[in-house]
């Protein structure tokens, strides 16, 4: 039978067991929540966590310590990353190197949190982006979907959403149901949902937006690899007077694709079995898969989109 519970978390899945192998023990636990946590179980690291947060305040901090020397790495609003070496006996911090030292002095966008509710009152956390220095009213916005779909985004440096911010767009990313890392219900949600619930959450995050006043709604564009090329195409055929353009690389236009086709990594046991759950079941569900379908339903699509596959690409 469980024993104790040791940890635990209000929205996202507990993630990574924290070891210090040489000392064979459990450190703590890291936690992927919409902005990265850790906590410790051990004394001696908690006070070494503590002690380098208060050297970088307002970051996020990271270490791997081995004797008297602590491999440090730093990430923040305007820092993309740094790592530094300290001296738990000299206490001197030195600084290795710099991940993006074209970015150094550089101001960045920030990258916050925000949740909304969808239509059908399930919580919807996602990620909002606004341009530096510019008032947040009345903004353009690009909906940014991540792929997957059973996969999510994650907080931190994020280069196609500062290129965007930087040129003067709000950008969203919404963690839309059957996303990954915030719990089963969350991710059930989001089966059989293509282009239905999965879509709806999209668009509801943009409709939050325009209601707060941030986003002009004659100014929104949907983008997207992968399921969020299919989210993109399906967006612009679910809801052509919303988008005015999307972008879709290597995205699915066709989800019965992934059980049909023999020559795609996407199926054999896994698709036959959780894939069906997920996606839908080819000899049951073909009603499903047509209504879903972006390419089947692409006379609906009234904006300009651009599409973008590799050409060796057999997917």
């Amino acid at each position: 039978s469980p024993g104790e519970l040791i940890a635990d978390h209000p929205l996202v899945d507990v993630g990574e067991l924290l070891l210090d192998k040489e000392a064979r023990k459990l450190v703590g636990v890291a936690v992927d929540g919409m902005k990265p946590e850790i906590y410790y179980f051990d004394a001696e690291y908690a006070k070494l966590q503590a002690t380098l947060d208060a050297s970088f305040p307002g970051q996020r901090v990271n270490f791997q310590w081995r004797g008297n020397r602590v491999v440090v790495s730093t990430t923040g609003d305007q820092n993309v990353g740094k790592v530094y070496l300290y001296d738990t006996a000299r206490k001197t911090l030195e600084l290795i190197y710099s991940v993006k030292p074209e970015l150094d002095g550089k101001t960045l966008s920030p990258k916050t949190v925000i949740n909304y509710a969808a239509r059908d009152g399930l919580n919807i956390p996602a990620y909002l982006t606004l341009p530096e220095g510019i008032p947040s009213k009345a903004l353009p916005l690009v909906a940014y979907v991540h792929g997957g779909p059973h996969s999510r985004d994650h907080f931190g440096y994020e280069p196609t959403t500062q290129m965007l911010a930087s040129r003067g767009y709000a950008v969203l990313q919404p963690q839309f149901r059957m996303s990954t890392g915030f719990g089963w219900k969350h991710h059930t949600a989001g089966w059989k949902q293509w282009g239905l619930a999965m879509q709806d959450d999209v668009t509801d995050g943009v409709a939050h937006l325009v209601k707060q006043g941030i986003v002009d709604p004659k100014r929104v564009c949907i983008i997207g690899g992968s399921y969020g090329g299919y989210a993109t195409m399906y967006g612009l055929v679910k809801d052509p007077d919303l988008y005015q353009c999307g972008i879709n690389w290597i995205g699915v236009t066709d989800v019965k694709m992934l059980f049909t086709v023999a020559w795609s990594d996407m199926g054999g046991p896994y698709m036959d079995n959780m894939g069906t759950l997920m996606h839908g079941d080819p000899k049951k569900d073909d009603a499903y898969f047509q209504k879903s379908s972006a390419i089947e339903n692409s006379d609906k699509i009234k904006a300009p989109v651009l599409m973008i596959y590799g050409s060796e690409d057999i997917r």
